[in-house]
């Protein structure tokens, strides 16, 4: 059933920080998976068709109802079975990348941010592997989120981290699934690397607008989009210029297999359809679809190059 439920909005008119003077509407959608509010949102995009927008954007009185307890990130410490198996494998080889970029230097000396923690999945395993979170920092909105973090002895910065300085150097700094989320990414990049080490670097992993799944499922079910969460999206060209923007050097671009993009999308496509049993197949928690759609994107990479699952390591200059 959808939400009677309307939040106030607002107009978006820069990107990159310039005036908008030009965009094509190339979807549109409401809150299939959630249903936290029965706003339309129109998908615009602009850039040369490299970054894909919402549009008009939540305002910030929205956060709460938009970002219900029932969102994924907030729930992911509680998965079990086949997708806890599959979850702590992908966090650990995701950590360990992390961790090798400076583990020259000591794993137990790397000071590290993860902005957007969520439940705090990530920052577990890289304490589990590191032996203490004395250097490990979690930011996320939500303070009640962040209080388990903080009696686990991990360090917490609650807040729009664009709202004030940083005081701490990092010498790695991890957006996970969250650049996607912020309403001023260029600035928030930049403001990053000013919390960064000299030779630090940003981890960046997010949805791509250039994979398969996007372009099949582009005018709206596609479950990359979000609604109305993921207000701005990229492909890794609009990428490299935000990185050229923010004087960081591109390390590394990778691309890995996303499952739960293709479930989601398709349950968002049958129940808009108003097929409610078949919708409810496709969730994350399906261990088959897990499996079968991993084969699929591993397929699609091999031959197609790219996934809906991007990663981009970004350095700052010496």
């Amino acid at each position: 059933m959808q939400s009677n439920n309307f939040i106030k909005t607002q107009k978006v008119d820069k990107c990159f920080d310039k005036e908008i003077e030009s965009y094509a509407v190339v979807g549109k959608g409401r809150d299939f998976e959630y249903n936290t509010c029965s706003n339309t949102f129109e998908l615009r995009s602009c850039d040369n068709g490299d970054i894909i927008y919402l549009h008009p954007a939540p305002t910030q009185d929205a956060l709460g109802i938009i970002y219900s307890p029932e969102f994924i990130p907030f729930q992911f410490h509680k998965m079990g079975g086949v997708a806890k198996i599959g979850r702590d494998f992908l966090q650990y080889k995701k950590a360990m990348s992390v961790i090798k970029l400076l583990d020259r230097s000591g794993r137990h000396k790397i000071k590290i941010l993860d902005v957007g923690c969520g439940s705090g999945v990530f920052l577990r395993m890289l304490k589990k592997i590191i032996g203490s979170g004395q250097n490990l920092y979690a930011n996320d909105f939500s303070e009640a989120i962040l209080e388990p973090l903080k009696k686990e002895g991990i360090n917490v910065i609650a807040g729009n981290l664009d709202e004030f300085a940083i005081n701490e150097k990092f010498d790695v700094i991890t957006l996970i699934q969250v650049i996607e989320h912020l309403p001023n990414p260029l600035k928030t990049i930049k403001n990053l690397s000013i919390a960064l080490k000299d030779g630090g670097y940003l981890f960046i992993e997010t949805p791509s607008i250039d994979s398969l799944d996007a372009k099949i499922f582009s005018k709206g079910y596609w479950d990359g989009y979000q609604i109305p969460r993921h207000l701005w999206l990229f492909n890794e060209r609009s990428l490299r210029k935000m990185a050229l923007l923010a004087n960081l050097r591109v390390i590394k671009v990778k691309y890995f297999p996303y499952p739960i993009f293709w479930i989601h999308s398709l349950k968002n496509m049958f129940s808009d359809r108003n097929y409610p049993r078949i919708a409810r197949i496709f969730t994350y928690r399906n261990p088959l679809l897990l499996i079968i759609f991993t084969i699929f994107d591993a397929i699609i990479l091999m031959f197609y190059g790219k996934t809906s699952h991007m990663r981009i390591v970004l350095q700052k200059g010496d």
